[in-house]
């Protein structure tokens, strides 16, 4: 997906979103795919542009593994690094699949025709192999892929210590620790596969012997857990529910 905007440097780029689909006899449990953020160096000459072999300098990614097999709704991949965008930038979001299991997403109920003869810009390619080729070959509808963003002012100037954390057992089945390094309250969210939050705890207290989360009432499947502590730090990593 091509991105690019005059305003951009108010925004920061954190995940980003994604569909998939598999044939009849295939599942994606366990299958691995692999979101990237590019900044795109190539002159763009219309709308039928491709990146050339060096014009593409990843910027941050992120990865996902289905921990069941998801089809055809939008899943979410949090980047290793946040990354503050710039004005007048091109950008590509891209999905990377390896097995030839993953069929990428897209959406038919959307034509981006009239933006591309206005604009004269790209708005979605696939890489097959290497090789660059416009559009969905047989297909309609642009690509099913979406870039997470937060406002860049929200970003501390003050640099701390990121947090760090290993939490235990992990898969869980009932209670999962998490140690860190401090004493105070934090905010943690869980989110599912689908990007949907299903467990929430404001304003938690954390004590020497870290942070002590149930997970009983929540189903197997793997699990995103996003922590935020008082001074504006934060860490995510993922859980896997197995009872």
């Amino acid at each position: 997906m091509y991105f690019s905007n005059p305003n951009a440097s108010r925004l920061a780029a954190t995940g980003m979103w994604f569909s998939a689909d598999r044939a009849a006899d295939q599942v994606l449990t366990d299958e691995i795919v692999t979101g990237t953020l590019y900044r795109w160096t190539d002159v763009l000459a219309g709308p039928l542009s491709l990146p050339s072999e060096t014009g593409l300098i990843s910027l941050t990614s992120g990865e996902y593994i289905f921990p069941s097999d998801i089809t055809n709704q939008m899943l979410y991949i949090p980047f290793q690094d946040v990354v503050t965008l710039e004005n007048n930038t091109n950008y590509l979001v891209c999905l990377d699949s390896y097995s030839g299991v993953v069929r990428h997403g897209w959406d038919n109920s959307l034509d981006y025709a009239l933006v591309q003869e206005n604009t004269q810009l790209p708005t979605t390619m696939i890489r097959v192999e290497g090789t660059w080729y416009n559009g969905w070959t047989s297909i309609t509808g642009p690509s099913s892929i979406g870039l997470q963003v937060i406002n860049a002012n929200t970003i501390g100037i003050e640099e701390y210590t990121a947090l760090s954390a290993s939490p235990y057992p992990n898969p869980a089945q009932e209670n999962i620790r998490i140690p860190l390094h401090f004493t105070g309250k934090v905010d943690l969210r869980v989110f599912d596969a689908t990007g949907a939050l299903v467990q929430e705890q404001r304003q938690a207290s954390v004590g020497s012997d870290g942070l002590l989360v149930n997970v009983s009432s929540i189903a197997n499947g793997l699990y995103l857990f996003s922590l935020r502590a008082e001074d504006g730090r934060d860490i995510e990593f993922r859980v896997q529910v197995n009872k």
